[in-house]
């Protein structure tokens, strides 16, 4: 023990000082037994009555050993040099001095990984030199193991180390310590003739977020303090200081509730910082001060204990100057105690034994610079417990990568997940764009945990897995999951997992919605594990797969591979990133977990490159003067509907970022205006319509080089739509036939085929326009004195990739007719359905009067009214992708429309219709009298809305495939927000009618993948998505133009003349034609 601890009653030992300092400035290398000898004889005074002592405290030390020399603040030869000089001050004010811990002495980083180089612990030397009565063990003192554990209590020479709620007897070291007094519950410190009890205890949750193996914890902390108090107070030990380390005071204050015969309790585990006023704090953490030093709680007596503890990693030394009575209680506080910031002067001997070897060290790790950063990677402590980050990303892709590579050397699967917690990634800052060093991986990843993989785990456990990981995102846990290989969506507002002290379950949880592999297997869908769901083998730590965090594995057995995740992190920089952390993969962006579903749209694009790099504005606004639009690879141009002037307009597009005018085609000079048109090996096709729109109109075809007219074939009535086949072969006519505006003459809906196999000269149709005469149940056949042929309006066309089929929409019948090519009949006519706008993810925006976003789940369906449609095929299967636009007939002869607050709803169905025709839930949205009154009594037993604010993907069957729910809106609503539904500018102007309206559709192939393109007419702007795996799509991109307001055409070059892959869009309500390139 320390001389200086001693209270010395003669004065004629106050002449021995000068050797008492000399013995505590000695080597630590040269301590000797006859020092310790001296001290015990020093130790032997007469009674001194009531017991006045400095009690000095510390805890969280946490292996932070160097301070800062700039400020002159903090590390271990600064706390020395305040040790020494508040031992001084006790000896010389006649008190007895004690130095306790709470616990935390190490943490692994780059200072503990030293050891590694060094032939001693640095965190045991200072322990050495600092001479601790006693050490409480806290968390981080196991995060190793039980056998680094050993070794800093075995480095730590004659320290004793407290714990009184662990048992030892599972791990054969720690047991032996025990044996050898090096570790206990409790320690008696003679002072004097005065004996003073100190017991310890850890938390009991340690088995959850540290590793300590066999190591058995007493969960009742209470109960294991009280009974070394009880066997104290037998023995007539009545100054009794408790050391704790819980994870914060309000644990303590818990257990001091319980307790009796305390008379002082020192917290460590929560770092608060307790001090009074005028008290001097270093520099920023005055507003950090959580509670006066000491604060007071009552024990289960009703006495009050004062409670004290400090801030961590050795930026202050605990002062509390406390008066016992003669019988042990505690009789006064000296105001004079409180924190006593480290700053200043250092111990000479520690920054030589110490400081000087680990800052070179580190000076060594610092300046190997591994990898560049293009990002900033955030692992502040807020920040990776609540979120996905780049640098979260990082760390799990790290162990998934590494798992793979040494998967078959251990004999174990290949991984299909990699799992890292946000608690075992430790730096607690952001490291800005630039050099990586290898003293960072350090930082990020400093414990001994060891890359592990758990195979054949399945669904239903790996979702409890998630569960758990999103458990407590409210009070930033190290239990969130930073996540590779795998998209979750987690409802943050969802049930939490929930588990009891002892670890059962209370709640399973219900946070996690959708689960998808990186190869677009679902595993969970809308909360529901599939049934079909394989297992997975997933990539992580040994501290997880061991149930830290709580993380529930179910007793699976997992394979280590011998690499820990730092080296992991380390090799995955060097070798699987070739030394580069890239902007695309590891931006702050949302990958893997989106949190309400909401962050999938501030994702990265995949690697999926989008550029504006022109427009070509018309100069006419509002007038349709830039609609469809079709590109020829022969000749560079690009041609363009305007149906301002009823014509074609003719651009010389050889230089994407230049748009050129070059001439006009119009057949306005016979009355007639042009609707559509499509371009294939060097001939154009043009629908044209009648004057009078209800006559039969006619396609035109002309050389894309010449110009020249080269054949007009008849078709039906409002010829709208004109398709070739992929191979030419076909030209498919959607002739919509719609009814004048009195309605006073409906012809028919037909679909022409011109049969283009003799050349462009011998174009002519294979029978006579074809007109539907029978439809499947569901197909809506409802205009003014309806009969099937006159009211289904052909819309649009695609046509399957082998040129056989053509599916051609019928949008105000919400209808699809599939055509036979070859002998150009009908073979089916079927209906759409309807989207039910209760079902989770398919809420919507049904008001412009509320002055907000608000989506959300509705009592209503939605006809799909597909507008534009494209195709394209996957492994031999033809799929359809629509966008729903939706439309409704408001005729001055006949309308179907009408608003929710004009319905009369049916009482059975809609109880509380007066709510919902509100005008801030759904009294605003556009209706139809059409259909709803499924019982014919008058009233609406189901509220329709036209389109489905979405994009679908459906089978060559009719059978739909996919449906992008509300995300449209959803996306909009986080993009761009002040676009959200607008009405040429009127934020939320559409919500009441059909939202964003997704009007063009296109395919585009590239680089092995499919992609969708949806033009959205009212929003502006376009989305892209991955549809390769035509069941599970990816969103990529929403693009916006501003400027770009209604989107009517679009148009994928796969390769233009300059090698380039191009997006053309036609915007009618702005008249403009915007290009952009793909990459």
């Amino acid at each position: 023990m320390n001389n200086l601890r001693s209270k010395f009653k003669l004065p004629f030992f106050i002449t021995i000082f000068s050797l008492i300092v000399f013995s505590i400035s000695c080597s630590l290398e040269e301590t000797t037994d006859d020092t310790s000898e001296v001290e015990e004889e020093i130790l032997i005074v007469e009674d001194q009555g009531p017991l006045k002592m400095y009690l000095l405290h510390n805890n969280d030390g946490e292996s932070e050993l160097l301070g800062d020399d700039e400020e002159g603040y903090f590390g271990i030869a600064r706390f020395a040099n305040i040790l020494k000089e508040q031992r001084e001050e006790a000896f010389n004010n006649d008190y007895f001095s004690m130095l306790v811990s709470s616990g935390d002495n190490i943490l692994a980083g780059a200072n503990f990984s030293s050891r590694k180089s060094f032939d001693k612990m640095f965190d045991a030397v200072a322990l050495n030199y600092l001479d601790y009565d006693a050490i409480g063990l806290g968390n981080h003192d196991f995060d190793f193991g039980p056998d680094i554990t050993a070794d800093i209590i075995e480095q730590s020479e004659d320290i004793t180390f407290l714990a009184a709620n662990l048992d030892f007897t599972g791990e054969p070291r720690l047991a032996s310590l025990e044996s050898q007094g090096r570790i206990a519950p409790a320690k008696v410190i003679n002072l004097g003739n005065h004996q003073v009890g100190i017991i310890s205890a850890v938390t009991n949750v340690l088995p959850r977020i540290s590793s300590p193996r066999n190591v058995i914890v007493n969960t009742d902390v209470a109960a294991s303090i009280q009974f070394q108090i009880d066997e104290m107070e037998k023995k007539g030990i009545n100054h009794i200081i408790v050391l704790s380390h819980m994870q914060s005071i309000n644990e303590d204050i818990e257990i001091i509730d319980q307790l009796s015969g305390v008379d002082v309790y020192v917290a460590g585990g929560g770092s608060e910082i307790l001090a009074n006023s005028g008290d001097e704090l270093a520099p920023g953490d005055d507003e950090d001060v959580w509670g006066t030093y000491p604060m007071y709680y009552k024990d289960s007596t009703g006495k009050d204990i004062p409670l004290v503890t400090t801030s961590d990693e050795y930026n202050y030394l605990g002062k509390l100057i406390v008066h016992f009575n003669e019988d042990g209680e505690v009789e006064k506080i000296d105001e004079k105690s409180g924190p006593v910031v480290v700053k200043g002067d250092k111990d000479k001997q520690l920054e030589s034994a110490i400081e000087e070897p680990l800052k070179k060290y580190l000076e060594n790790l610092a300046n190997n610079q591994i990898a560049v950063s293009e990002v900033s990677l955030n692992a502040e402590k807020s920040t990776i417990r609540t979120t996905e980050t780049g640098q979260g990303r990082l760390q799990a892709d790290s162990l998934l990568w590494q798992a793979s590579r040494l998967a078959h050397v251990f004999g174990a699967p290949a991984p299909d997940v990699g799992l890292q917690n946000g608690g075992g990634i430790r730096n607690n800052n952001i490291i800005p764009p630039g050099p990586i060093t290898e003293q960072m991986t350090y930082d990020m990843s400093p414990f001994t945990n060891y890359v592990v993989i758990i195979p054949n785990l399945s669904a239903t456990v790996f979702k409890e897995v998630l569960e758990n990981a999103y458990s407590n995102i409210e009070n930033v846990d190290g239990r969130f999951a930073q996540l590779s290989g795998v998209t979750v969506v987690i409802d943050s507002d969802g049930k939490a997992r929930e588990l009891d002290p002892d670890g059962h379950i209370i709640s399973e949880g219900s946070r996690v919605v959708d689960v998808k592999l990186k190869d677009g297997t679902w595993l969970v869908r809308n909360g529901v594990v599939l049934e079909n769901a394989p297992n997975i083998n997933v990539a992580t730590i040994d501290f997880l797969a061991n149930g830290g965090d709580d993380y529930p594995w179910e007793g699976r057995e997992y394979i280590k591979l011998g690499v820990s995740y730092q080296e992991a992190l380390f090799n995955y920089i060097t070798d699987g990133l070739n030394n580069l952390i890239d902007s695309n993969k590891y931006g702050n962006t949302i990958q893997n977990v989106i949190l309400d579903d909401l962050d999938y749209f501030a994702s990265t694009k995949l690697n999926v490159d989008i550029k504006h790099i022109s427009t070509f504005e018309t100069g006419v606004y509002d007038e349709s003067a830039a609609e469809i639009v079709a590109y020829d690879n022969i000749t560079s141009r690009l041609f363009s509907i305007n149906a301002m002037d009823g014509s074609c307009d003719v651009y010389d597009m050889s230089k994407p970022s230049k748009l050129v005018l070059e001439n006009q085609i119009s057949y306005s000079y016979l009355g007639m205006e042009i609707n559509s048109v499509d371009v294939h090996n060097g001939i154009m096709a043009l629908a044209i319509q009648a004057e009078d729109e209800t006559k039969d109109g006619m396609v035109a075809f002309y050389d894309t080089s010449t110009l020249s007219e080269l054949n007009t074939v008849k078709v039906g009535a409002l010829p709208d739509a004109v398709k070739f086949s992929p191979d030419g072969n076909f030209v498919v006519v959607s002739n919509e036939g719609q009814p004048n505006d009195d309605y006073s003459v409906d012809p028919v809906g037909s679909i022409s085929v011109i049969n283009m196999k003799g050349g462009v000269k011998a174009a002519h149709l294979n029978t006579t326009t074809l007109v539907p005469n029978e439809v499947e149940e569901g197909v809506r056949i409802f205009g003014k004195g309806a009969n099937i042929s006159e009211d289904l309006e052909p819309e649009y066309a695609t046509i399957s990739p082998d040129s056989k089929t053509a599916y051609v929409v019928a949008q105000e019948n919400n209808a699809m007719i599939v055509v036979d090519l070859e002998t150009a009949t009908i073979t089916n006519v079927y209906s759409l359905g309807y989207k039910d706008h209760l079902l989770p993810g398919n809420g919507f925006d049904a008001s412009n009067k509320d002055g907000k976003i608000f989506i959300t789940n509705w009592p209503t369906h939605g006809a799909y009214q597909p507008d534009m449609l494209s195709s394209f095929e996957v492994n031999g299967n033809t799929f359809i992708v629509s966008a729903n636009e939706g439309d409704a007939r408001d005729y001055d002869g006949y309308s179907e429309e009408v608003r929710v607050a004009d319905l009369k709803l049916d009482p059975e169905h809609y109880p509380m219709a007066s709510i919902l025709q509100l005008e801030e839930n759904l009294g605003r949205l556009k209706t139809t009298t059409a259909t709803g009154d499924h019982d014919g009594d008058g009233d609406i037993d189901q509220i329709m809305s036209y389109g489905a604010r979405s994009f679908s993907i459906w089978g060559s069957s009719g059978n739909l495939i996919f449906d992008s729910g509300s995300a449209l809106e959803r996306m909009t609503a986080w993009v761009y927000r002040n676009g959200f539904n607008n009405d040429e500018g009127e934020f939320d102007g559409r919500s009441d009618d059909k939202g964003p309206e997704p009007e063009a559709a296109t395919i585009g192939h590239k680089d092995g993948r499919i992609y969708a393109f949806i033009g959205l007419e009212r929003t502006g702007g376009f989305v892209i998505y991955d549809v390769t795996n035509p069941v599970s799509p990816d969103f990529i991109d929403y693009i916006y133009t501003k400027g770009d307001i209604g989107p009517e055409g679009i148009e994928f070059i796969p390769e233009d003349a300059n090698g380039n892959s191009l997006i053309v869009v036609g915007n009618e309500v702005s008249g403009s034609i915007s290009v952009y390139r793909m990459r």
